[in-house]
């Protein structure tokens, strides 16, 4: 996402592809716990995850159809909170 951002006149990313993100890393919250991504994304990066979510979390009221990605966005970013802060 940072890429994209510092390679783009703009440096902006788009409300879609910032959505798709989330609505991914929700799905992947749900099906596979919170650890696992924190772990995966650390070993790219640490504290990766928390920085995209830091310059990109606003962008979650965008996840909001289907109902079913508005669900998982906000139990998933819910446990995320609840099982790291």
């Amino acid at each position: 996402m940072h890429f994209y951002r510092n390679n783009t006149k703009n440096k902006v990313i788009p409300v879609a592809i910032t959505k798709s993100i989330l609505i991914f890393f929700a799905t992947f919250i749900v099906n596979n716990g919170v650890d696992v991504l924190v772990d995966s994304c650390d070993s790219i990066q640490k504290d990766i995850l928390f920085m995209i979510l830091k310059s990109e979390g606003d962008k979650i009221k965008f996840c909001s159809s289907p109902l079913r990605d508005r669900k998982y966005v906000i139990c998933a970013f819910t446990n995320l909170i609840l099982e790291k802060y």
